[in-house]
Order: C-alpha cells, then sequence, then structure tokens
C-alpha cells in the first residue's frame, strides 16, 4: 500500500495525468478511494501512469525483435496494467465487504446476546472482538482502546457502523445499540437482514461465475489460435522467442484461474 501511496501522489501531481484520471473516474472507484481514504482522480491517474511505463519497458524490449509485435504486446500489457491497478481498491472493498457479510449474523448474534444478558456495550464488544473475526475484530479491539481513554463505547459503535462497508451489519448494530429493550422478534429480523445480504452476493457472484468461465476459455482457447497464424504468417515458427510468448500465456491463464477461483470463492461453501 505504501508504493501504490506513493505513485498515486506521484502521478496526482502531474496534471495530464490527474486530469485523465478524473475523467475516468466511476462510482465504484469513488466510493473505494474515499473508503480508504484516496482520492479516485489520483488512483485512475496511477492507473494510467502505471499502464504507461509497463507498455513502455514492453515495447522497447520488443521493438528490436518486431515492431508490429511490441505495438500489439505492449497495448496488451498497458491495457491490463489499467484494470489491474484501477480495479484494486474497489476489489479490496469489494472483498471487505463479502468478508464482514459472511460473519454480520454471528457478529450480531453475539452482540445481542451479550448485551442482553449484561447489559453492558462494552462486555459485548470484547465478546466480538475475542472472536477473531476478519476485519471487525481488529476494529472492535482499537474501539476497546479508545473506550478505555475515556470515550464513550455506544458513539465509537455507531462511528464505525456508518462507515464499514456492510449494510447489514450496519443496521444490526445502530438497531441493536437504539433499541433498548430490543425484543426477540427485532433481534431475528436482524439476523435475517444479514442472511439475506450474503444470500444476495451469492446470487450475483453465480451469476457472474458464466461470464467469467466463458472469458477464461476464449483466452485459453482462441488466443493460441490467433498466435498460432500469427507466427506462421509472420515466419516466427522455428524462433526460440515463441516459447517465451507461451510461458507468458500459461502464466495469463494461471492468473486469471486463481483470480477467478479467489475472489468469492468462499461463497459457494
Amino acid at each position: 500500500m505504501n508504493v501504490f501511496n506513493t505513485v498515486c501522489k506521484f502521478s496526482g501531481s502531474i496534471s495530464f495525468l490527474r486530469n485523465l484520471g478524473a475523467k475516468m473516474v466511476n462510482d465504484r472507484l469513488s466510493q473505494s478511494a474515499k473508503y480508504y481514504g484516496y482520492v479516485a482522480a489520483e488512483v485512475a491517474s496511477c492507473a494510467f501512469c502505471s499502464a504507461l511505463a509497463l507498455a513502455t519497458t514492453v515495447f522497447f524490449c520488443l521493438f528490436l525483435i518486431n515492431s508490429l509485435l511490441g505495438i500489439v504486446v505492449s497495448i496488451g500489457v498497458a491495457y491490463f496494467a489499467y484494470l489491474l491497478v484501477v480495479n484494486y481498491l474497489p476489489q479490496k472493498l469489494r472483498k471487505e465487504q463479502v468478508t464482514i457479510s459472511r460473519y454480520a449474523s454471528l457478529i450480531l448474534d453475539e452482540f445481542y446476546f451479550m448485551l442482553q444478558s449484561t447489559g453492558s456495550v462494552f462486555d459485548a464488544l470484547q465478546v466480538v472482538a475475542l472472536g477473531d473475526y476478519p476485519f471487525v475484530s481488529k476494529k472492535f479491539r482499537e474501539i476497546i482502546k479508545r473506550a478505555h481513554n475515556g470515550e464513550r463505547p455506544e458513539s465509537l459503535v455507531l462511528r464505525y457502523a456508518n462507515s464499514q462497508p456492510s449494510e447489514a451489519l450496519r443496521q444490526g448494530l445502530i438497531e441493536l445499540l437504539s433499541a433498548q429493550p430490543l425484543s426477540s422478534k427485532t433481534a431475528l429480523d436482524i439476523i435475517e437482514l444479514s442472511e439475506r445480504e450474503i444470500r444476495g452476493h451469492f446470487c450475483e457472484f453465480t451469476l457472474q461465475l458464466e461470464s467469467r468461465i466463458l472469458v477464461l476459455f476464449g483466452i485459453g482457447f482462441f488466443i493460441p489460435l490467433i498466435f498460432s497464424f500469427a507466427v506462421t504468417l509472420l515466419g516466427f515458427v522455428k524462433s526460440p522467442l515463441v516459447f517465451l510468448v507461451v510461458l507468458i500465456h500459461v502464466t495469463l491463464l494461471d492468473v486469471l484461474y486463481n483470480k477467478l477461483t479467489s475472489s468469492e470463492v468462499a461463497l459457494l461453501w
């Protein structure tokens, strides 16, 4: 993140890249950049800067071999580099949102049980902090430290609930803290809300899964076919550099496969 932040600041200081990046900002990038404390235009300019740097490097490396090959490969590298950087923060936020949604029902259940048993928000915070839930337990431990310094835990929890990305956890925590005493029906409605949210993420993921598999199939089948025709027409069939391109293609397939199976595949379990 330090390198990413440095490149964002550097590219954002270049007015041309910053203005170009500002035109490419969308809602997903704007929301995720704001959540992690970045400027959306600087992140987009970082994507352009990274893509330009990698494309230039690849072009000069392949220019001596074949200028046409250098142009085609450098354009492809620039495109993938741009997508990788510009989607970094939205995908990170998406992962955090889905992960929190997976554990939201358990978190709210424990928080409700301890709050009803002891009537203490601080005790409820400690239970969730000890639960080792991704993202949430760490934040709750920070809230506990601040509560030890004299800040009101209720205010800290509400502030965290309004800042984190899970809608179910946000509404659940706000309802638990504002509705006292809390009826069992309201508690069940809060748990059901968190379950509906994770089911929504699951449906969205399965709908996208087919298109992602088709993209992976296209890269695995059609690109080698097109490449074989291009190599034959250009007369590079006996060139040892063909094996280098094969290695790049296999690496690309491996990266895409891991990306496909590791992004939100835990929703399937």
